[in-house]
C-alpha cells in the first residue's frame, strides 16, 4: 500500500477504501458504510467515532445496542465475564481463568479508538436505554505491522449462538479497514470448532496454521462477505 492512499489524522491512519472491499452487501447500514468508506477525504468523519451507535434485531428477535467501548465500560466488562461459563472463559483466554484483574480490565477499557478499538453490545430496554452488558468486539493493532490487528469477541453465554458475535465480528471488521488495517491475525484452540466456522463463513481467503493445540488465523478483510442474517 502507497502511502498516499493513506490519511493521516494525527492519531494513525484512515484508509481510502475502494468499494469492491465490502461484496454483496444487502443490509442498509452497510451500504451506508460502504459509501461513506470508498468516498472518504481529508477532514471527513469516520463513521465509527465516538457517536457511533445502532440498535440491531438479533435471529431470537431480541434487539440489541452497539456502540464504541469506553473506559466507563469497566464495570460491565467485570460483570460480564462473572455471567461467562469456565468453558466460555477457557475458548476465550486459551486458558483456564477465575476472574480479570484490574490491570486486565484497564487494558481491556483503554482505547484509543485508532489503535485499540472496541465495541461493546448492550441489551436494548422497552424504552431504548441500555440493560445489561452482552458482548465485545475489539481489536488491538500490531505496533510492529500497522496494517495488522489482533481481534477478539466475547458474548455471554445466555445469547450465544442468536448471531452478536458475528454481528460484532462484522463491526470490527468495518471498523478495522475505516483505520488502514487489511489483516486480522488471532490465535484460537484447535478445539473451538465454532470460531473457525464463523470465520470461514465471513472470510473466505483466510490462511489457518496449527501449532500444538494453537490455531494461528490470517484473515484478508478485503474477502469480507456479509452473511444473510444481518437485518
Amino acid at each position: 500500500m502507497k502511502q498516499d492512499d493513506l490519511l493521516g489524522d494525527g492519531n494513525g491512519f484512515v484508509q481510502v477504501v475502494p468499494k469492491e472491499v465490502f461484496p454483496r452487501m444487502r443490509d442498509p447500514f452497510m451500504l451506508e458504510l460502504q459509501s461513506l468508506l470508498g468516498g472518504l477525504h481529508r477532514g471527513r468523519t469516520m463513521y465509527f467515532d465516538a457517536s457511533y451507535r445502532e440498535v440491531r434485531t438479533l435471529l431470537d428477535g431480541s434487539r440489541v445496542i452497539l456502540r464504541r467501548l469506553v473506559q466507563e465500560d469497566r464495570e460491565k466488562l467485570s460483570v460480564g465475564f462473572t455471567r461467562l461459563s469456565l468453558q466460555s472463559r477457557y475458548l476465550r483466554f486459551l486458558s483456564p481463568k477465575q476472574r480479570l484483574s484490574e490491570r486486565e480490565l484497564r487494558f481491556l477499557t483503554d482505547v484509543d479508538g485508532i489503535h485499540h478499538f472496541g465495541i461493546v453490545a448492550v441489551r436494548c430496554q422497552l424504552d431504548g436505554t441500555e440493560g445489561e452488558g452482552l458482548g465485545v468486539g475489539r481489536f488491538v493493532r500490531s505496533p510492529d505491522e500497522p496494517a495488522v490487528a489482533e481481534p477478539a469477541i466475547t458474548v455471554v453465554d445466555a445469547v450465544q449462538g442468536h448471531g452478536l458475535g458475528r454481528l460484532l465480528c462484522c463491526r470490527i471488521t468495518a471498523a478495522a479497514v475505516e483505520r488502514g488495517i487489511s489483516t486480522f491475525s488471532c490465535w484460537f484452540l484447535q478445539e473451538n470448532r465454532r470460531i473457525k466456522r464463523v470465520l470461514l463463513l465471513l472470510f473466505p481467503r483466510i490462511q489457518f496454521e496449527l501449532k500444538g493445540n494453537l490455531v494461528n488465523a490470517q484473515i484478508d478483510l478485503s474477502s469480507f462477505v456479509e452473511p444473510d442474517w444481518v437485518r
